[in-house]
């Protein structure tokens, strides 16, 4: 019910893998040694759902938090089955020690404790319970380690995406340090700033997207303003938190259409390495996926092997005119090939720039009053995922008790 086939939505999903996680753990929690071994596909298939469903959300992390928990406490029960059985392991042997001190006895007294068929039975039956016992302490000690290596394989993935979140979290603080440390010249402290929010929106574009926004939403949006530019659109996404992926699917727009409208933004980095990667020995097949996407010869060389130089070498050997990225100077005089968004100044243009010099004080004024914004949100963050660690760690605490009945 919960495949890619599946014919719920990623809420009903959702719904249906906890109630299966619900239902197992409580099972497991009881004792029942085929929901212990079911337990970690389970909370796997939970997991994979909330993430879908939440994306790098408060929710999300509670979910994750409640299956390490809830790991702990079977792990906490097999244990206790364990130790449980090392008791019955270790009574048995002192019995048979027992019978053989009382043997002892026998033999130098003179007096009758034991038949020796009696004697044998009672050794036999102690001899069945020590096989048992310690059969049963091997097969709780596999499932414990079974469990443990498949719920660390389960939860790598979820680990790793938070690196990342760890990561881009750090950058944006990084960031924040530098701005509040103040800039040496204006013309530093806006390039700074414009590539500080460039990234950001490039982040948005390349992310799990806004969940508390709806596709129906986005289509409604779009067609109640038709007048709006691609770059109209771009913006109020990013302000809005919706990913590349989140408009292509609400629109049921091809992903590539997306990524050249944004003019290459919402692609991914780790994307270009790997298709870099898997066709260095057709460049021809990197350039043209290039163009279909719209990555710039700077986002090829700043996320693969290839250096801007080759690139440059190779379109310019293969007489491949554009300049996706904007340049300082046209070499020569011709025709050349303009791409929606790009703009096309004149020469005077440089001393046009001077007049906009009195605006760039008023800008680094909003630039901090963002960025004090954005700190404030990210302390915020950080609160709620402190008190929800807290309370489902409160949530995590479980009695057991077992009773030995040696026969």
């Amino acid at each position: 019910a919960t495949s890619d086939l599946s014919p719920f939505g990623p809420g009903e999903q959702l719904a249906i893998t906890r109630q299966r996680f619900e239902s197992t753990l409580s099972r497991a929690q009881g004792g029942d040694a085929d929901a212990i071994d079911q337990f970690p596909q389970v909370a796997d298939d939970f997991l994979r759902a909330s993430q879908t469903f939440n994306g790098a959300t408060d929710a999300f992390k509670a979910d994750f938090d409640r299956v390490q928990n809830a790991n702990n406490s079977l792990i906490d029960v097999a244990k206790s089955e364990r130790d449980i059985a090392q008791e019955t392991l270790n009574g048995v042997e002192a019995t048979i020690a027992e019978l053989q001190r009382l043997n002892e006895e026998t033999k130098n007294n003179g007096e009758r404790i034991l038949s020796v068929a009696e004697a044998t039975q009672l050794v036999q039956q102690a001899q069945g319970e020590v096989a048992a016992a310690t059969a049963n302490v091997a097969s709780i000690n596999g499932r414990i380690e079974s469990a443990q290596g498949r719920v660390e394989s389960a939860t790598n993935g979820v680990a790793a995406a938070q690196e990342r979140v760890a990561q881009a979290t750090q950058g944006v603080q990084d960031a924040t340090l530098q701005l509040n440390g103040g800039l040496t010249a204006i013309e530093q402290a806006t390039k700074n700033v414009a590539d500080l929010m460039f990234e950001l929106g490039n982040a948005i574009l390349q992310g799990f997207g806004n969940l508390a926004i709806s596709d129906q939403q986005i289509r409604d949006f779009l067609a109640a303003n038709p007048q709006l530019s691609v770059q109209q659109i771009i913006d109020i996404a990013i302000q809005a938190g919706v990913s590349g992926s989140q408009v292509a699917r609400a629109t049921n727009t091809p992903i590539e259409d997306i990524n050249r409208l944004t003019g290459g933004r919402s692609v991914p980095g780790g994307s270009i390495s790997d298709f870099v990667n898997a066709n260095l020995n057709n460049p021809m097949a990197i350039v043209e996926a290039a163009k279909a996407n719209g990555v710039s010869r700077q986002q090829l060389a700043d996320n693969s092997v290839l250096t801007l130089d080759q690139i440059d070498r190779f379109v310019r050997d293969n007489n491949i005119a554009g300049f996706m990225q904007g340049t300082d100077r046209v070499p020569r005089t011709g025709l050349a090939f303009i791409h929606e968004n790009e703009s096309i100044g004149p020469s005077t243009m440089p001393a046009e720039l001077q007049a906009m010099r009195a605006l760039l004080a008023d800008l680094i004024i909003i630039v901090e009053e963002q960025t004090e914004q954005l700190v404030f949100a990210s302390e915020r963050s950080s609160e709620k995922v402190v008190s929800s660690t807290f309370e489902a760690s409160e949530n995590a605490i479980f009695e057991r008790r077992s009773s030995v009945r040696l026969r």
